[in-house]
Formats: C-alpha cells, structure tokens, sequence
C-alpha cells in the first residue's frame, strides 16, 4: 500500500470515529485500532459502548484515558477507577477546562497537592473555586513546590 493511501484510510477512520451518527458496533471495533490518535477520539465519541469505553480505560496512553474519564457516557465505575489509580489521569484532568465541574470539584481535595493545585486553578475558570487546605500546605512546604 502506498503511503498516501493508508493517510487518506487514517484520516478516514479518525473522522469516521469522531461522529456521533457511526454506528456503535463500527466505533466497538475501532477501539482496537493501532493507531493512538483513532483509539483516543472513539474515548472521546459520547455514543462510543460502555464495553469498548472499559477496555479504553487501560489504554497506554494517557490521552486516551483521559478522554475515556472525560466521556459523559463512561460508566461511573470506569471514571471511579481512573481517578482512584491513575495519578497522571488525575493530573492531567485537573488541568483541563473541558473536564466535568463535579470531577473538577472531587480533584480540588485530591491528597496529592500537585493534583489539587491544578484543580483548583482550572476551577477558578468556572468561578468555582474553593479554599483547600492542600493548596495551603502547598504553597508553605518549600520541598513539595515544583521546579521553576
């Protein structure tokens, strides 16, 4: 196959996994695909199946998970699970302005003062946020400050 061909078939299925009106079996069998860029915009399909979502959820690569915790339709054990185990899907949640308030809200009084911080600035986008005590025990311990 010639390279040119197998970017128009990427560039298809990517589209192909992004619209709402695939069929959910197609977006099933997408979510196998190779290509990370594919399997991460099937997590993002809000009709993409809650089985596919499950299987998504142990992506290796972060994008894909996040999207997956993202998803309104990722059953409520899936996104539990993701924000219960995987610290760089929290961080990364905590940071972006698409994440739901209510996951927002939870990652604001995250144990981890890397994953609170962040939360709480991206709720200061909402207008939404809170005094954690996290955040204030951040910003006093010198040791736990990130590196400028």
């Amino acid at each position: 196959m010639d390279e040119s061909k197998h970017i128009s078939n990427v560039l298809e299925l990517y589209i192909l996994a992004g619209r709402t009106t695939t069929p959910p079996r197609q977006l099933a069998k997408l979510a196998n695909h190779p290509n990370t860029k594919i399997r991460r915009r099937i997590a993002e399909n809000p009709f993409t199946p809650a089985k596919a979502l499950r299987k998504l959820a142990y992506d290796e690569y972060l994008e894909t998970r996040m999207a997956v915790a993202c998803n309104p339709a990722s059953p409520d054990d899936v996104v539990d699970h993701l924000v219960q185990t995987d610290l760089m899907v929290r961080h990364g949640l905590a940071q972006e302005p698409k994440t739901p308030l209510h996951l927002l809200e939870r990652l604001s009084t995250d144990e981890n003062p890397w994953v609170s911080v962040e939360a709480n600035r991206t709720l200061k986008i909402y207008g939404k946020s809170k005094p954690v005590t996290q955040l204030n025990d951040y910003r006093r311990d010198d040791n736990l400050r990130p590196a400028k």
